[in-house]
């Protein structure tokens, strides 16, 4: 990161994202422009670590990367530069999205995976097998692999 006018900028790249996921059930941001303060309940100190210092950096590209999916919807909730919720979204919170999307069950869950990838703020992978081969053998532990 650089310092610019208006903040730091540059690319906050978060790799094994997932490990950022957790924010706690609620992240209330306090104070003004200048003097925001995060609070959160039974966040964890990664989880937290992470989503200030994107708040701190507003000027940063964010990206998220993780082989990782999200398993339930609140681990996404680091994800605050997605542009799901927020300021000319429809939900203008992540907790108005998680009610939305928990009222709407699993084809609520499916449609916002669409419009992630359809938006590009989601990509799927998944490798190939093709051509890979493998065989069992016995092989014998001696000396210091028994230990």
């Amino acid at each position: 990161l650089r310092r610019g006018e208006g903040g730091a900028c540059g690319l906050l790249a978060f790799d094994e994202a997932h490990r950022v996921k957790n924010v706690g059930e609620t992240m209330v941001v306090e104070g003004g422009e200048d003097t925001q303060q995060s609070r959160g309940s039974g966040g964890s100190r990664a989880g937290i670590c992470g989503l200030e210092l994107q708040r701190l950096c507003p000027g940063a590209a964010v990206l998220y990367a993780s082989a990782t999916g999200a398993t339930e919807l609140k681990h996404i909730a680091y994800m605050e530069r997605l542009g799901l919720w927020g300021a000319g979204r429809p939900h203008a919170s992540f907790d108005d999205l998680r009610a939305a999307i928990e009222s709407g069950g699993l084809a609520a869950m499916e449609l916002l995976a669409m419009t992630m990838r359809a938006e590009g703020m989601l990509s799927c992978r998944s490798l190939s097998f093709r051509g890979a081969g493998f065989r069992l053998m016995d092989v014998p532990l001696e000396g210091p692999l028994l230990n």
